[in-house]
């Protein structure tokens, strides 16, 4: 009966470990992920032609800024569609690629006039600030779409500084 007690406990123990450490390195790479930004040269990408899009919110709090919204391409089938968002500096014209995920965006299936299913064109874009040097630079918001191994850029006309968001 002791042995038995030892091993469970021993059992349990070993479980627990696992699964702590399992959280904390799902953790560390949601920080790496928030944390990989590259530079682009925009002056090569083409200007959108007929492509909808929206930025719902920008979210800026103590560490993140988080910019959601959606685009896809107008009266073409979306598929094969990748979207980033890009912050171009204002001053410099330096240009990064946040980390952005695709999401289902159920409503963009109510709102489509072209009668495709545009759900997946939904994005988030999240990044640290100190990343970027935030509270020092201000940014225009463009968003990058590739359709069909083709890039464009839209300028939203929206400007990202310590005064923006919600």
């Amino acid at each position: 009966m002791q042995i038995k007690r030892k091993v469970t406990k021993l059992v349990i123990i070993k479980i627990s470990l696992l699964s702590l450490s399992i959280i904390i390195l799902f953790c560390v790479l949601q920080i790496i992920d928030y944390s990989v930004i590259r530079t682009i040269n925009i002056n090569d990408l083409a200007t959108a032609e007929d492509i909808e899009w929206h930025i719902d919110t920008i979210n800026i709090d103590r560490y993140f800024i988080a910019i959601t919204g959606w685009a896809y391409p107008s009266g073409k089938v979306p598929n094969n569609v990748h979207i980033n968002i890009v912050l171009e500096n204002i001053e410099t014209k330096e240009a990064i690629v946040l980390p952005t995920v695709l999401v289902d965006r159920e409503d963009l299936e109510e709102i489509s006039l072209d009668g495709y299913d545009n759900s997946q064109c939904g994005f988030v874009a999240r990044v640290m600030k100190y990343l970027i040097n935030f509270n020092k630079k201000t940014y225009k918001i463009l968003i990058d779409i590739k359709v069909r191994e083709k890039n464009y850029i839209i300028n939203t006309n929206q400007i990202l500084n310590e005064r923006s968001g919600e």
